[in-house]
């Protein structure tokens, strides 16, 4: 089985779709909080934005493996 039929099959699974409603969740609630920071000027905004936007990007990679129905 090649690596993205494996991933394909591990993102249907209940665990696969456990993870990816994590990840989305705690991404984007990393990004408002990034946001926040910014818009309030609190010390350490650019590195909560960097962090969750590569996680953002992850998850979309990710994502982008589920199978179409």
């Amino acid at each position: 089985m090649n690596p993205i039929a494996k991933m394909q099959k591990w993102m249907d699974s209940p665990s696969g779709q456990v993870f990816m409603n994590y990840a989305y969740s705690w991404g984007a609630a990393v990004v408002v909080l990034g946001a926040l920071f910014k818009l309030t000027h609190i010390p350490g905004a650019n590195l909560i934005l960097f962090i969750s936007m590569i996680t953002e990007v992850l998850v979309f990679f990710i994502s982008g493996f589920e199978k179409t129905y």
